[in-house]
C-alpha cells in the first residue's frame, strides 16, 4: 500500500486493487484500480535498486504545512516494511531515489483509465 499527499489521503492499495483520490473540498473517492504485473515488477526492481529497507521508519524531508508526504506499508522479502517520508524531497541521493520511486508509481496511477474517470480535485490546502 502506498499513501501520499496532504495527510496521506491518496491511497493505492494493491491487495484490494483500489485507489482512493483526495478531492480536497469534496472529500475522497475510491475506485477499482489494478496495476499490471509488469508495473508491479518495475516497482519491485526500483525498490531493490534503491535498497528500500534502508528507508525503514520515518525519513524527514523538507517539512511543510499542512502535513504531506509518502508512506509505504508493504511486504518486503516476506516481512512487513513501513517507510514514511515526511515533507518534500531535498537534493540528496536518498531523496532523489525516493522521488524517482514515487514519480514512477504516481505516473502509473495517473495513466490508468480508472484514475482518468475520477472527478477533478476541487479547492486546495492552506
Amino acid at each position: 500500500m502506498m499513501k501520499y499527499g496532504v495527510m496521506y489521503k491518496n491511497e493505492l492499495n494493491t491487495h484490494e486493487n483500489t485507489f482512493t483520490k483526495d478531492l480536497v473540498m469534496n472529500g475522497v473517492v475510491t475506485t477499482d484500480l489494478t496495476l499490471s504485473e509488469q508495473q508491479m515488477n518495475d516497482i519491485q526492481n526500483l525498490m531493490e535498486q534503491m535498497d528500500i529497507e534502508t528507508y525503514r521508519g520515518t525519513n524527514e524531508g523538507n517539512i511543510m504545512e499542512p502535513s504531506s508526504g509518502y508512506q509505504f506499508d508493504i511486504q518486503w522479502k516476506g516481512k512487513p516494511l513501513l517507510v514514511d517520508w515526511r515533507g518534500v524531497f531535498g537534493d540528496d541521493k536518498k531523496a532523489e531515489q525516493m522521488r524517482k520511486l514515487t514519480q514512477l508509481i504516481i505516473g502509473m496511477i495517473e495513466s490508468n483509465d480508472a484514475y482518468k474517470k475520477l472527478p477533478a480535485i476541487r479547492g486546495g490546502y492552506e
